[in-house]
């Protein structure tokens, strides 16, 4: 066998041996599935894939989350006080609606369209219950036959 091949069989074992192994005992392991600690998120996200927030240790908490038109976010749990804000990215050829609770008694918004197409709210949970907060786009101006309207929906509980 030629060296440089040897060399090459050499690593190739040591990456391989490396894969799957535990991190060191005095490093927490690395995060899994839905973020923890109070954050962001997209559309469906937000950016802890696959979940739109991050919640706090106890589930329920604070919440930021970006709509995006091609993805549904995941339900967020809030406790009675705790907001919610939602943004939208820009969207000059299909302004978003404003967002809107479907129970202005558990799920209080205030919001507003921006000049971008961009839409945002800011919601605080003033009682125990479940609402639902959707927005939509516009319809594609020139081209009824042009890029479909999404529809957002979140779902909040509040507890």
């Amino acid at each position: 066998m030629r060296p440089v091949s040897t060399l090459w069989m050499t690593v190739l074992l040591l990456v391989a041996a490396g894969c799957g192994g535990s991190p060191p005992s005095d490093q927490p392991p690395p995060p899994t599935g839905h973020g923890t600690g109070t954050g962001t998120g997209t559309g469906t996200m937000l950016t802890n894939s696959p979940a739109p927030s991050a919640t706090s240790d106890t589930g329920c908490g604070p919440h930021t989350v970006t709509a995006l038109p091609s993805e549904q976010p995941a339900p967020v749990c809030l406790t009675i006080g705790a907001g919610l804000h939602i943004a939208t990215q820009p969207s000059p050829s299909q302004p978003w609606s404003v967002p809107t609770s479907s129970d202005e008694s558990v799920l209080r918004c205030t919001a507003r369209q921006l000049a971008s197409g961009a839409a945002e709210a800011t919601c605080t949970a003033v009682h125990a219950g479940t609402a639902v907060v959707t927005m939509t786009t516009s319809p594609f101006a020139g081209d009824p036959h042009g890029p479909p309207q999404p529809q957002w929906r979140l779902t909040v509980t509040v507890v």
